[in-house]
């Protein structure tokens, strides 16, 4: 009775594939194996097919570069505080339950869902008057008073002639 073995093959090392300009989203991931098997995850092609379709738009890139892509494409998500209306703000504010919903020098609260890695929308609210700005969900609610502070300061300070 021949006895049948099994070969185990383990992950080497992973690569990724991203469309340039980076939007934030990989095009499909490259695994490459011990037994110098290589694998694409997803569009249905062969290593040697996706490697034709590289070109000025296309790259394929390491964990630590995807990962300081990520952080850049996140980093251009983030804005300042720009005014709404109360009437934006109370309609965000019921959208679903608000996150980290806070009433200290400044009204504060985001949106649960993420537009890219931490990047949420903020809405804050101080003396009637209502602002909105993407910054990260794990930003300090001093960091985020101060920006609604700053903005409200400056809106203030604008006279009208």
């Amino acid at each position: 009775m021949e006895r049948l073995t099994s070969t185990t093959k383990t992950l080497v090392s992973r690569t990724w594939v991203v469309e340039l300009p980076f939007n934030g989203f990989t095009k499909s991931f490259v695994r490459h194996f011990s037994d110098g098997s290589i694998t694409v995850g997803y569009g249905d092609v062969t290593y040697e097919e996706l490697l034709t379709k590289l070109g000025d738009n296309l790259k394929i890139v390491s964990d630590d570069e995807l990962e300081a892509m990520m952080d850049a494409h996140e980093q251009s998500l983030f804005t300042t505080p720009t005014a709404i209306s109360q009437e934006k703000w109370d309609e965000m504010l019921c959208v679903l339950p608000p996150a980290r919903w806070t009433r200290g020098r400044v009204e504060l609260f985001h949106i649960n869902e993420h537009l890219s890695g931490s990047a949420v929308d903020w809405y804050g609210h101080i003396n009637g008057s209502y602002y909105t700005w993407t910054q990260s969900c794990g930003a300090s609610t001093k960091d985020m008073e101060d920006l609604v502070l700053e903005a409200h300061k400056k809106a203030s300070s604008i006279q009208v002639t």
